[in-house]
C-alpha cells in the first residue's frame, strides 16, 4: 500500500507539480488544500501519513499548521518545503521541529529523499535548512564559554602549544589543559583540530 499525503500550497502550479513528484515516490494525494486551516481540517478527516506544506500559507502558516496537530496529538509527519530567504523565519520554523524541512535552493534529490523520509516517518534536512540549523545551534554553544576559556580558544586556533598558551596567558600548563578540556566539553569536541575549526567557523580567528 502507497503512503498518503495532504499537499498544502496556496500556488496551483506548485501543488500540480508536486503531485506529479509524490507520485513518482509511490505517494498518493488524498487532499489538496489551498491554506493552513483547510490543511489542518483535511489531516483531522483522513490523517494521512504526513502532510507536505509550504512554510507560508494562508490564514495559518506551516509552523501554526504543526503546532495545532502536536497539540491536538494527532502524529502526522509534517514536511515543510520552502522557498524561503529570511533566516529567522527558517529558524523559527526548524525550532517547531518539523519531520522534514526541503529549501528550494536544493536540489531535487533532496525534494525526493525529503518525502521519502516523510513517508517513512524519518527525520531530513536538505543542505540549506541543515546549514542554518548548524549555525543557529553553535552561537549558543559558544556562549556557554567564559572570557577566559574564549580567549585560550583564541590563542589554541592560532597555533598555540599548551605550553605557548600557558606562557602567554600566565597560568601554568595544567591549568591551561584543564581549562581547554572543559571548552571541549561545553562544544562537545572532542579533538583539538575540530576544536580550531569551530572557531574559525565562529569567527574568533581569520584564516
Amino acid at each position: 500500500m502507497n503512503s498518503t499525503v495532504i499537499l498544502a500550497d496556496d500556488e496551483t502550479c506548485i501543488r500540480q507539480t508536486m503531485a506529479v513528484i509524490l507520485k513518482m515516490e509511490k505517494v498518493d494525494v488524498i487532499g489538496e488544500a489551498t491554506d493552513g486551516e483547510e490543511a489542518l481540517a483535511m489531516c483531522r478527516i483522513v490523517q494521512p501519513t504526513f502532510l507536505l506544506t509550504d512554510l507560508r500559507l494562508p490564514k495559518v502558516d506551516a509552523v501554526g499548521v504543526l503546532l495545532r496537530l502536536r497539540a491536538e496529538k494527532l502524529s502526522i509527519p509534517v514536511m515543510i518545503y520552502t522557498g524561503c530567504e529570511d533566516e529567522s523565519q527558517i529558524n523559527a520554523a526548524l525550532a517547531a521541529k518539523p519531520a522534514v524541512m526541503v529549501h528550494k535552493a536544493d536540489e531535487l534529490d533532496d525534494l525526493r529523499m525529503g518525502i521519502r523520509c516523510a513517508a517513512k516517518g524519518h527525520g531530513y534536512l536538505s543542505p540549506t535548512p541543515a546549514r542554518l540549523n548548524e549555525r543557529h545551534r553553535r552561537p549558543a554553544a559558544m556562549d556557554m564559554l567564559t572570557p577566559a576559556e574564549i580567549e585560550l580558544l583564541k590563542l589554541l586556533a592560532t597555533g598555540f602549544s599548551n605550553k605557548m598558551a600557558a606562557d602567554h596567558l600566565k597560568l601554568s600548563s595544567h591549568t591551561v589543559s584543564n581549562r581547554r578540556e572543559e571548552i571541549m566539553r561545553k562544544l562537545d569536541v572532542h579533538e583539538v583540530t575540530a576544536l580550531v575549526r569551530l572557531a574559525i567557523k565562529q569567527g574568533l580567528v581569520a584564516y
